[in-house]
């Protein structure tokens, strides 16, 4: 699958560099067309259309993901403990008050008792 700036950079006959790209996302979005494409033809074949066309026939118009940045965003530090955690807040949508925190072995190690025959460690969980 091609991004919307490469699909941009193909309506607009530009070279897809990361320079274009940018320019033909932004030329779009200030523009009343979109860069779309259907089903029959494929994401190969993009191409122009009104966004309210696109908006009330969704099902036949498909968009493409958005454009990843090029690259990762260095830092000048270096990550002084490579074995931690990683932990993610997740908010609730209905309150801003209740917040939980998961890592990535936590999620990990439930994942693993939910859906294999391992041995569960407890019956609680039964």
């Amino acid at each position: 699958m091609i991004t919307l700036g490469q699909a941009s950079c193909m309506v607009l006959d530009m070279v897809p560099t990361d320079e274009n790209r940018k320019k033909a996302v932004d030329f779009m979005a200030a523009s009343p067309f979109k860069v779309t494409y259907t089903s029959t033809k494929g994401h190969f074949e993009p191409f122009a259309l009104a966004k309210t066309i696109i908006a009330k026939n969704p099902y036949k118009y498909k968009i493409y993901p958005a454009t990843p940045p090029t690259s990762p965003e260095q830092s000048d530090t270096e990550d002084s403990d490579s074995n931690a955690l990683e932990t993610k807040s997740v908010s609730s949508s209905s309150s801003e008050e209740s917040q939980s925190n998961y890592s990535t072995d936590g999620v990990v190690k439930v994942a693993k008792l939910l859906f294999t025959k391992e041995d569960v460690g407890s019956a609680e969980l039964y």
